[in-house]
């Protein structure tokens, strides 16, 4: 039995529309939209590879008469957001990682073939976002500083970005400057804290962002940790242990 066209169902999608005037199922330009389509799906997948995670796009379907759009399966809504988001940055002007950058290159360039006045956007959920070839329009204001123990996974681009992992906050993108993205570049995969200015979506996802300054965490090493602990918890009496694995073995 077809699935309904229903809101909540489409929270399990990912979407791909092209509005405008005259843009209805009947009258889209097929060639165009399949091709829009086949690579901007095509990139998010690769994205989710290249963080070493398999996202499956399984199952299409045409929704939205007065929209031209197509909805496709995704075994993880989560990641196809965080893929999506990165696919995004990609066809924008950031740099793509190797063997993405060919896929960004024709994604953009079926965006920039669109008629004069049409646009086309990618919905997951309550997430909606334009595909646009230019990242040149404003992100909007930012309504919170964050300052939170993350780890850079990924930095660069042509307007620098950072993308971290943070338990706290799950995967998410910061614009960043370009003295930073280098700075931080030496600490790929090492924790690090970072203050930033963020905006969040209906959800509480980090939505938006940009890095203002970020430290690193120093690995101490725990014979020094416990002394610590010892002379905060234990008197001055710890001041004159010289070897203190010593005294912990005895």
């Amino acid at each position: 039995m077809p699935r309904a066209e229903q809101t909540t169902e489409l929270d399990h999608d990912l979407v791909l529309s092209v509005d405008g005037p005259g843009v209805r199922r009947a009258s889209v330009d097929v060639p165009l939209f399949l091709e829009l389509c086949a690579s901007f799906f095509q990139l998010v997948k690769a994205n989710a590879s290249e963080d070493a995670v398999s996202l499956d796009l399984t199952g299409i379907r045409l929704i939205d008469k007065h929209s031209a759009a197509l909805a496709a399966g995704v075994s993880s809504a989560s990641l196809a957001r965080a893929s999506a988001e990165q696919a995004l940055r990609q066809i924008a002007g950031d740099d793509a990682p190797r063997g993405l950058a060919r896929l960004a290159d024709r994604a953009r360039n079926a965006v920039s073939r669109l008629p004069e006045g049409h646009t086309a956007k990618v919905v997951a959920g309550p997430w909606v976002r334009p595909i646009v070839v230019s990242r040149g329009q404003d992100l909007g204001p930012f309504d919170a500083i964050l300052a939170i123990r993350a780890v850079p996974l990924r930095v660069g681009g042509k307007k620098p970005a950072a993308r971290f992992l943070s338990s706290l906050e799950g995967e998410f993108t910061l614009d960043t400057k370009a003295d930073q993205a280098r700075a931080l570049g030496a600490h790929l995969y090492e924790e690090v804290e970072i203050v930033a200015k963020v905006s969040r979506d209906p959800d509480g996802n980090i939505e938006s962002g940009y890095l203002q300054s970020f430290a690193c965490v120093a690995a101490e090493a725990p014979a020094t940790a416990w002394r610590a602990w010892y002379q905060a918890n234990g008197g001055a009496e710890w001041d004159q242990i010289e070897d203190l694995r010593t005294e912990l073995k005895g």
